[in-house]
């Protein structure tokens, strides 16, 4: 213990609870080192709470992770199947073998041919304009149900849906069979009318699951893949 001479003067209005020269007993501050081992105590035990929490949401992460990650594994699987349940466009248009009917007769001269979009809102032809003549008779290339029949914009429109996720599509053509009528190769389906190129033509749309590809892939108008050598061989002797 410390001792402190307190010397308080005497108050004007209240009576002094300490006499004046009274020499008083006052406690004393704590040493400096134990202020700082105090201190240093409380900093310990927060710490090593602190460490206890971090633990604690370690664990749960641990305990939790093979749940997230077969959810993240369903998700990815979820979303690859919605995205594409199909093959795509170029394996499918590359194993398709040629056996649709033309839907108008001969010649067969191509006034515009195929081609694709870069985009599915990019410029191209979506489609092959197949020259013919005034009022002619469109038929079915191969079986199907009819999809849609009517005007679209300012020209009317038929589309026959067919199996395997194939649409046809034809335009300007005029058809009295309402959606839902079954069709076979061959079937009369509709007239032609002009409109569409300068002289008279079919304009003849095929998509594959949605997607547009070229009608050719199933008329046998493009010719077979061949592979050639890159450099020249040399002669046999």
């Amino acid at each position: 213990m410390q001792w402190s001479r307190v010397v308080t003067p005497p108050e004007r209005d209240a009576t002094p609870s300490v006499t004046p020269g009274e020499v008083r007993m006052l406690p004393s501050s704590p040493p400096l080192g134990a202020s700082f081992s105090s201190r240093n105590s409380l900093i310990r035990r927060r710490s090593t709470c602190a460490s206890t929490q971090a633990v604690q949401v370690l664990s749960s992460f641990v305990a939790a992770w093979p749940t997230r990650l077969s959810r993240l594994v369903i998700l990815s699987v979820l979303l690859s199947t919605s995205v594409s349940p199909v093959p795509t466009v170029a394996r499918a248009a590359a194993g398709t073998t040629a056996s649709w009917a033309w839907p108008v007769p001969v010649p067969h001269r191509i006034e515009r041919p195929f081609i694709a979009p870069e985009s599915a809102y990019g410029a191209g032809h979506r489609g092959i304009d197949i020259s013919s003549t005034d009022e002619a008779t469109v038929t079915a290339p191969e079986d199907g149900v009819v999809y849609f029949a009517g005007v679209v914009v300012d020209r009317p429109v038929l589309s026959i849906a067919h199996a395997d996720g194939l649409v046809s599509s034809y335009e300007p053509v005029e058809s009295h069979l309402p959606p839902g009528t079954t069709v076979r190769r061959g079937d009369d389906v509709g007239h032609l009318l002009p409109g569409h190129c300068a002289s008279v033509c079919l304009h003849f749309g095929v998509r594959l699951y949605g997607e547009y590809v070229s009608p050719l892939n199933y008329l046998g108008g493009i010719p077979h893949s061949v592979l050639l050598p890159t450099r020249s061989m040399p002669l046999p002797p």
